[in-house]
């Protein structure tokens, strides 16, 4: 769904948003760029993470 803070999104990255292909390619990109962000947050977990925790931890940990 496109929002304002979407389209905020696509003009801070000083992308043209024109047309309506534009404004939706912007935001695929952005879906790309918070994808690649919870990534490597999930790869930083996992190099610092101790095995004897659990998965819920770490959940709880993004959350916070």
């Amino acid at each position: 769904m496109e929002t304002l803070e979407d389209l905020e999104w696509c003009l801070d990255q000083q992308v043209a948003v024109e047309t309506l292909e534009d404004l939706e390619w912007c935001l695929e990109q952005q879906v790309a760029v918070e994808t690649l962000e919870d990534l490597e947050w999930c790869l930083d977990q996992l190099e610092t993470t101790q095995t004897d925790r659990s998965v819920s931890d770490l959940a709880t940990n993004k959350v916070s």
